[in-house]
């Protein structure tokens, strides 16, 4: 127990995974995003080939002063075992004394909710082709999620990233968790949330059809069917558990029954959650009118909506601006005590 006061013991070798054993072997470049318990950097390896990466640099103390330290831990052994091309994947993992850290592949299109905000601001939805297309990658992720046990519980256009190809990566499994029966547990964004998560009656992955119901109308649409800009929290759960929301008439006849079948407050009776599970909402007839074919979209052979336009592999032109955030002094945190490490000691 003694090493645990020195800051180099805490590192840990991952070599099956890469030659990344700590943050000796990255160089960093810019902050590509912030979070409630860390910052994602842009870095390369500085060794072989010089590959540009996302470093997910996590507090500890953070992670245990909010009671999330075992979300991230689920989140890690998830993304070692999920290997599919439209789920992000786990490239190497280490820890220090401070900080967990994720190393993770540079998705560099940034966020499904930019493309889909751009077109708003005009009162429209994407194109129903385009829709189809980002909705196509995104229930094939959904059911290797399930075929796996594992419930995602945040299906959101915040969390479906671009890559340079112009296809659609789910990323950020926080919420994930293998459910084998029922969980009870209260999480998600609200404007996503199913009905059966309000109302505390228990829940399992058809959580997920129910969102992926939400954020296909949204791509449709251009806006939320149960949220508003003058409703309160409370007034749009009513209207999420009761079903309260419109299909504008743009919305093609076929896209509109998916929608009345994805949003279904009987759980029994969602599209998705039946015996044949994902695939019913693949044979859909909305994705064969919108000309998708799953198995050229799976090898990626069908032509992307948006292709990012970038200079090179180290190109983060479609984040945000965080150069202000690079330069911040960190908060001085109470050190662990070796309990506390003892519980990262598999990370």
């Amino acid at each position: 127990m003694d090493r645990l006061g020195h800051v180099g013991d805490y590192i840990k070798s991952k070599p099956r995974y890469s030659h990344i054993r700590g943050l000796g072997d990255l160089k960093r470049h810019r902050v590509l995003g912030q979070g409630g318990f860390g910052t994602v950097w842009l870095v390369e390896t500085t060794t072989g080939s010089r590959t540009p990466l996302a470093l997910k640099e996590i507090s500890k103390r953070k992670l245990l002063d909010s009671r999330q330290e075992r979300s991230v831990l689920r989140e890690k052994e998830l993304l070692e075992l999920l290997h599919h091309p439209f789920i992000l994947h786990m490239v190497s993992s280490f820890q220090d004394a401070t900080n967990l850290y994720l190393v993770l592949p540079f998705i560099q299109g940034g966020e499904l909710f930019n493309i889909v905000a751009a077109k708003s601001k005009s009162g429209h939805g994407i194109s129903n082709n385009h829709a189809a297309f980002y909705a196509a990658g995104i229930i094939a992720a959904l059911g290797h999620f399930h075929h796996r046990l594992i419930a995602y519980r945040d299906m959101k256009l915040e969390n479906v990233m671009i890559d340079s190809l112009g296809y659609p990566k789910v990323v950020d499994l926080g919420f994930a968790r293998i459910i084998v029966d029922k969980s009870y547990t209260f999480c998600g964004t609200p404007e996503y949330l199913a009905p059966e998560i309000i109302m505390s009656k228990g829940h399992n992955h058809a959580v997920d059809y129910w969102s992926f119901g939400v954020l296909v109308y949204e791509m449709l649409v251009g806006r939320s069917p149960f949220n508003g800009p003058h409703l309160s929290q409370m007034d749009m759960f009513k209207r999420i558990v009761t079903v309260d929301y419109e299909c504008p008439p743009e919305v093609s006849r076929s896209g509109q029954d998916l929608l009345s079948q994805l949003l279904v407050r009987p759980v029994q009776k969602r599209i998705g959650a039946r015996s044949r599970g994902h695939r019913e909402i693949v044979d859909h007839g909305w994705f064969t009118d919108s000309g998708v074919n799953f198995r050229s979209m799976l090898k990626k052979e069908l032509k992307a909506p948006w292709i990012p336009a970038l200079k090179d592999p180290y190109d983060a032109s479609n984040f945000g601006d965080f150069r202000s955030a690079e330069h911040v002094l960190r908060d001085r945190q109470k050190t662990l005590t070796a309990a506390e490490q003892n519980i990262f000691k598999d990370f």
